[in-house]
């Protein structure tokens, strides 16, 4: 029944309303349509294009999906819950975020770590090419006695914590000291480590009958195990450095730096 038009009684002796099946049935009808309402058997083709029921009337949680909503509909941002939502691939390679705009703190000193937070670099960890350890002497040393089994230290690093992470271990001088051949003209040097030496590092012969200067720069590639560890450089046979403060006209440092491979 499209629609339900009640009938206007009127008492005897008037015929105009005499009962009858089509009445009854109008009756029952009526009847019929307000218990189907009543019990949630109210359906679209029931409603007016015109009804105009109010958005507030409407159970609506949880049926809206996206095709409902048009293109050009313009929701406001602040109207979408999107906390957590957006993942990675929602952002385009264009997207040029501003840096400030990424919760990165403002900090030299703190760097990202492994589990996605900001902090210190690890002692013996950090970025690579990063400094992990630095000595340095600023006096001469020289041997002519060591040997290999008892060699002469020529500068020590400190008592790092690494993470087990690959290393470029550098022991650079400016004055390297080698004696003259009349006085065996050679010495080896060697990368201690803890406990036990690393290995050979460098081997200067002098051939001449003259005590004979360089530069040097030897360089060593390790992978420590997790744990502290002290570095080393030793000499042996005869030679040394000559170090000093550095400045005009003064030798300078000579050094061992780690840092991260």
């Amino acid at each position: 029944m499209s629609s339900y038009a009640p009938t206007n009684w009127q008492d005897y002796p008037s015929l105009a309303t005499a009962i009858s099946a089509a009445r009854l049935n109008n009756m029952e009808s009526g009847i019929q349509a307000a218990y189907r309402v009543g019990t949630g058997g109210l359906t679209n083709a029931d409603i007016a294009n015109g009804a105009a029921i109010a958005y507030s009337k409407l159970a609506l949680t949880g049926q809206i999906v996206n095709a409902d909503i048009a293109a050009a509909a313009a929701i406001s941002y602040s109207k979408l819950q999107l906390a957590a939502a957006i993942l990675n691939s929602d952002i385009a390679n264009a997207a040029a975020i501003d840096l400030h705009k990424l919760n990165i703190p403002n900090d030299a000193t703190k760097v990202a770590l492994g589990d996605g937070t900001w902090g210190a670099p690890p002692a013996g960890g950090g970025t690579v090419g990063g400094q992990l350890d630095y000595a340095q002497i600023t006096a001469n040393v020289f041997t002519s006695t060591a040997t290999e089994a008892a060699p002469l230290t020529v500068v020590q690093g400190n008592s790092v914590s690494y993470d087990g992470s690959p290393l470029i271990i550098d022991f650079c001088s400016s004055y390297v000291l080698l004696q003259s051949s009349a006085s065996s003209g050679y010495s080896l040097w060697d990368m201690q480590g803890t406990p036990a030496q690393i290995g050979r590092i460098g081997h200067t012969t002098n051939n001449n009958a003259a005590t004979i200067y360089f530069p040097a720069l030897m360089k060593k590639v390790y992978t420590p195990s997790a744990g502290l560890h002290q570095f080393a450089v030793r000499v042996w046979g005869n030679g040394g450095v000559l170090a000093g403060a550095g400045g005009p006209s003064v030798d300078a440092p000579t050094f061992l730096r780690v840092t991260k491979a």
